[in-house]
């Protein structure tokens, strides 16, 4: 909002309600409660711009950190990382929030498709989408998570001498797939190609409920037509 726009929060401790108060110039603003179809969508665009906008800051937290120099390599060990379980933690969580941006839940009505980012972004989006489906939210079929039990035993066994054997399970979870030097940046470039998509469907949303449920009831918002103002304005 601009900077005469002032607003504040107000949580009540003991029940977790949330109360928000609005000033304009200094002014106390009332408030009207919005609940046409066009807002519940609205809502959702806005929901999915907040997720992605989480999920960058936590790929900008991965950035932050040193991870193992890959050079040519494909894949990296990464088990002597400093901060391994961190990383970890942060990748799939920003994986797990951008493949809910694309997919419907009961509590959203909307989501983003492939087919609205930029083309040069589509192929990573197709990564994040393999790794939320088949490693963040379930275990696929493509091998990205895997295991595998071995029985193990000392290779030579003299009679008489001490001797071991056991079972062992061999378990694999990538903590992080990043990319090659110089696409460092592919990721944060997608979740921010996506958030430009959500951002740009909340604007016209927003013109939209403007125009058709606030100016067109401003006697009954405002207590006198629009005509009657000087000058008004509005939350960019």
């Amino acid at each position: 909002m601009g900077k005469e726009w002032k607003s504040y929060v107000h949580l009540n401790a003991a029940t977790g309600q949330r109360e928000s108060t609005y000033t304009y110039m200094g002014r106390k603003c009332v408030k009207f409660v919005l609940d046409s179809h066009l807002c519940k969508q609205m809502l959702a665009y806005a929901a999915i711009e907040r997720d992605l906008a989480v999920a960058i800051v936590w790929l900008k937290k991965i950035s932050d950190i040193k991870l193992p120099s890959a050079n040519d390599a494909l894949h990296v060990d990464s088990s002597a990382m400093v901060d391994r379980e961190i990383v970890k933690a942060l990748f799939v969580a920003a994986i797990s929030f951008y493949g809910k941006c694309f997919t419907v839940g009961d509590g959203r009505p909307v989501k983003l498709e492939r087919i609205m980012l930029p083309e040069a972004l589509r192929e990573t989006h197709d990564t994040a989408m393999t790794y939320r489906h088949d490693y963040v939210s379930h275990s696929g079929s493509r091998g990205i998570e895997s295991g595998r039990a071995y029985f193990v035993r000392q290779k030579n066994i003299e009679r008489g001498k001490p001797f071991g054997y056991g079972i062992k399970v061999e378990m694999f979870q990538p903590d992080l797939v990043w990319f090659r030097e110089g696409d460092s940046n592919l990721w944060i470039e997608l979740f921010e190609g996506a958030r430009s998509v959500a951002e740009k469907k909340l604007n016209l949303l927003q013109e939209k409920i403007y125009v058709e449920e606030i100016e067109s009831k401003s006697d009954e918002l405002f207590g006198l037509g629009f005509e009657a103002f000087d000058s008004i304005s509005r939350p960019d």
